[in-house]
């Protein structure tokens, strides 16, 4: 058997287990800070999904009112009712994950013919679900007459 035509392996060639662990810290770290991305795009995007439904719940509401008369547009008149992604009251209370307060007011500028109605919808924290009316809040008004 002719040893000389096996080749031989160099003592520097291959890798050590210092530096297959340190190739897995850094696949670890760079995975690591994808998933952080990921995270923080679902996030940002659960927000903004929030803030668009309250919007509509807000801009629904101004639409109810304008298809009643205007006499009855201070039956509108309600505050923080827990409502649900259509804004309906839920049922059980618990499942509404928005809180929508409409205020009516009269005698606008001294005119009994003018009515101003603000919608607010304050979105819930989805950690602490508290209503905090500092943040995640959305507003709309519309004046209406009474001609």
């Amino acid at each position: 058997m002719n040893l000389k035509a096996i080749p031989r392996m160099s003592a520097k060639s291959g890798m050590t287990l210092v530096e297959a662990v340190l190739a897995v810290m850094v696949l670890c770290i760079a995975t690591a800070g994808a998933a952080l991305g990921v995270v923080a795009s679902n996030k940002v995007a659960d927000q903004a999904r929030d803030h668009y439904i309250a919007e509509n719940i807000a801009r629904n509401r101004l639409e109810q009112a304008k298809t009643m008369s205007f006499s009855n547009l201070i039956a509108l008149n309600e505050s923080n009712t827990i409502v649900d992604a259509s804004g309906n009251a839920p049922n059980p209370i618990s499942n509404g994950r928005f809180q929508r307060s409409t205020t009516v007011t009269t005698n606008m500028l001294s005119n009994t013919n003018l009515l101003q109605l603000v919608v607010t919808v304050v979105i819930q924290n989805r950690v602490s679900l508290a209503f905090d009316t500092n943040k995640d809040t959305e507003a709309m008004s519309e004046v209406f007459t009474g001609y």
